[in-house]
């Protein structure tokens, strides 16, 4: 088993009165494998709204904020948007 806290990013869309909107989120990323599982967990450390996650929404995140700026978006989790007042 191994723990570790990485810092990614993620181009995350939301809905807005102005339209669909793209930003840049930080996320910080702990994992760890047992039984050849992995196991991830997302906190965005602007709101402290943390989420579960699958290998594959770990796999779409990037490791600089400039990869993540020009890789496909994924729509925000809704409680990271109410968080930040975006609904």
């Amino acid at each position: 088993m191994h723990i570790s806290d990485t810092p990614r990013y993620i181009l995350a869309r939301n809905h807005s009165n102005d339209g669909i909107k793209n930003r840049v989120q930080e996320i910080r990323i702990s994992g760890y494998s047992l039984d050849g599982i992995n196991y991830y967990h997302g906190l965005f450390p602007d709101t402290g709204v943390s989420i579960a996650m699958t290998e594959y929404s770990y796999l779409r995140t990037y490791a600089t904020a400039e990869e993540a700026g020009m890789g496909k978006p994924e729509w925000l989790h809704w409680r990271q948007q109410e968080a930040l007042g975006l609904k």
